[in-house]
């Protein structure tokens, strides 16, 4: 029994320096990693302390999605409903949504949709520097379309609109949280009013009340070749 169990021990023991040596390894890519400057992406909160959001009211869905990424991506930045006491503006310059036919059946009739979602920003601080010029994002899906189902291709509609606004969101606090933008702010903070900045100069200031377009009402779907343009 006992040289059963010594066998068994040198059978054994040449695990133990791989086990340790993995160990080892491990840490040692764990220290370069970190030297590197390595950190794993967590929160990236937004430069400036207060925002105001103009065109984008949180009555609406796409602006409720937006305010409360706002409010997660950087809990410690407040959004004010007063212009004059924000330190940046978030400008929604213009959003929509569209669709238009990619297939067609012998019939004439239409057999896939393309459904687009676009959103025009810029970000102004409260000098009226220009952080962020006009940035467009776009996102399209195709749909297959039944005419026999138009409730049901109504409410996938609705669900993909809803999905690509939700794309665009992320795209949005990506964009804002960018190194570029904090940068941008420090510098026009840091410079004297009468300094010209290393930024693009401020754009005509938008209606504080902008006429609130079609957005993100979904376009008819419409199968009649007759009504199509």
């Amino acid at each position: 029994m006992v040289t059963s169990a010594r066998l068994f021990r040198k059978a054994s023991s040449p695990a133990r320096p791989r086990a340790w040596l993995a160990r080892a390894s491990l840490l040692v890519l764990v220290g370069m990693l970190t030297a590197c400057g390595f950190t794993m992406r967590g929160v990236t909160p937004l430069p400036f302390d207060s925002l105001y959001l103009m065109g984008l009211s949180d009555n609406t869905r796409f602006g409720g999605d937006v305010a409360r990424a706002l409010r997660a991506a950087s809990p410690d930045t407040q959004l004010v409903t007063d212009r004059k006491n924000a330190q940046a503006t978030l400008i929604a310059v213009s959003q929509s949504r569209s669709q238009r036919e990619t297939s067609l059946n012998p019939q004439g009739r239409v057999e896939e949709y393309e459904l687009r979602v676009q959103y025009t920003f810029r970000l102004i601080d409260a000098r009226g520097n220009l952080l962020l010029p006009d940035t467009t994002f776009t996102d399209t899906r195709d749909m297959p379309y039944d005419d026999n189902v138009v409730q049901a291709k109504q409410g996938e509609t609705e669900t993909l609109y809803r999905d690509m606004e939700k794309a665009l969101v992320s795209r949005l606090m990506r964009r804002l949280t960018a190194p570029d933008v904090a940068e941008a702010f420090e510098i026009a903070r840091n410079s004297p009013d009468d300094n010209s900045l290393p930024v693009a100069p401020p754009l005509p200031e938008p209606s504080e009340e902008p006429a609130q377009p079609s957005v993100w009402t979904n376009p008819r779907l419409d199968t009649n070749p007759a009504n199509r343009r």
